[in-house]
């Protein structure tokens, strides 16, 4: 666990000593690996790591030393937002992108595309695999999350919420949190067929109108306050005591 690579706008970097010192193993003079998007390792060999970046994914076996491109199959100038390499099977590869989904299994020789996700669907933001089933696949897009119980061969749309991320319980592979566009945090406990939001103490409001009822009870005047930029979980709130709120109107629900 004190192995880390780091991508960052100026290649990748890595730590074996839990982030004291770092060493940047990706060379400068390759300009297609200065933007680094996504990493992932092989979950049994640390001088393996493969790495997303604007244009096309890339691979290294020897910890950095020397990198090659692993594209065959992939559309071209694809951005590779996301790669997960499979635990069980370590040369299965997922990697999404705003093309799609991709699927290796030959560590990055050549890659397939998976169908079953429609075209509006398609930019995939975040791939990931259920840590007790590894045939239960997670691909989170633009348009939402979609779920497949059979290495991605069908898929089910779980939400339409817009996905920037996606975290899996390690011992619950039913429990995950998204990062989604308009929603803030999203939970689900049970595979992604409900969801809570988790945005108590989180959510930066941005408070752009405040107004205090002429209520009948002067001690329990209704106060009122609306609010931007705050997606599914902004709008009109509406307190008794200033000490809680409540949401009465957003722009999904008037």
């Amino acid at each position: 666990s004190n192995v880390i690579a780091a991508g960052t706008n100026v290649g990748v970097w890595r730590t074996e000593d839990g982030s004291k010192t770092w060493t940047r193993i990706s060379a400068l003079s390759n300009p297609e690996m200065q933007w680094i998007v996504s990493l992932a390792y092989h979950p049994a060999n640390k001088e393996i790591l493969y790495a997303g970046t604007p244009h096309l994914p890339w691979k290294t076996a020897d910890g950095g030393k020397t990198w090659h491109s692993v594209h065959t199959g992939l559309i071209d100038d694809s951005d590779v937002f996301s790669i997960r390499v499979d635990a069980v099977q370590p040369d299965r590869v997922f990697a999404s992108a705003c093309s799609g989904i991709y699927c290796t299994r030959n560590g990055g020789a050549l890659w397939t595309k998976m169908q079953g996700i429609p075209g509006t669907d398609r930019r995939t933001h975040i791939i990931a695999q259920d840590p007790q089933s590894a045939e239960t696949i997670y691909a989170g897009t633009t348009e939402g999350l979609w779920k497949s119980l059979n290495g991605g061969l069908t898929w089910t749309k779980k939400s339409a919420h817009s996905i920037n991320s996606m975290a899996i319980d390690p011992h619950d592979g039913k429990t995950f949190y998204l990062a989604t566009e308009s929603s803030g945090i999203i939970k689900s406990t049970d595979g992604g067929e409900t969801f809570q939001a988790k945005n108590q103490g989180f959510v930066n409001r941005n408070i752009t109108q405040f107004a205090l009822s002429s209520s009948a009870a002067p001690t329990k005047p209704n106060l009122f306050a609306t609010t931007a930029y705050d997606g599914d979980f902004g709008g009109m709130f509406r307190s008794e005591s200033g000490e809680a709120w409540s949401l009465v109107a957003t722009h999904r629900r008037l």
